[in-house]
């Protein structure tokens, strides 16, 4: 399709296939020029998590610097796990999932790989936003 100038202008179905975001059911992501099928990479990254001694200490310190000043071990716990499949995360792809503790729910498979999706179709936007901004 093209726009008023004449120039060619991706439809979004387009630019969203092209991108790898209309199906992402079991389908590979690219991210940083390699492939990875998400399903897998989450499930190694929680079953490294899992195996790994936690750092419950850093973990407390953290809750305690966003506030928490009494977590329960639950909390502790559970932000140590995450905190560990997030960095096994961004240790596999380079992608930078520091940031994105308590966004993406762990507690099951499906809402893992949902939420690392969404993070992604997020990078993705914030990647196109900028490329777009800077060509105009």
């Amino acid at each position: 399709m093209r726009n008023r100038n004449g120039r060619f202008q991706a439809t979004r179905a387009k630019l969203t296939q092209f991108e790898g975001e209309a199906d992402m059911g079991n389908k590979k992501r690219q991210i940083q020029g390699a492939q990875y099928d998400v399903t897998a990479l989450v499930l190694e990254a929680m079953a490294a998590a899992d195996t790994q001694v936690l750092d419950t200490e850093a973990a407390r310190q953290s809750l305690a610097y966003m506030g928490r000043t009494n977590p329960t071990d639950e909390q502790v716990a559970r932000y140590a796990r995450e905190t560990a499949i997030l960095a096994a995360l961004a240790s596999r792809t380079g992608a930078n999932f520091g940031n994105q503790i308590g966004k993406i729910d762990f507690s099951s498979i499906e809402t893992a790989v949902a939420g690392v999706n969404s993070y992604l179709n997020r990078r993705n936007a914030g990647h196109r936003a900028r490329w777009t901004a800077n060509h105009r």
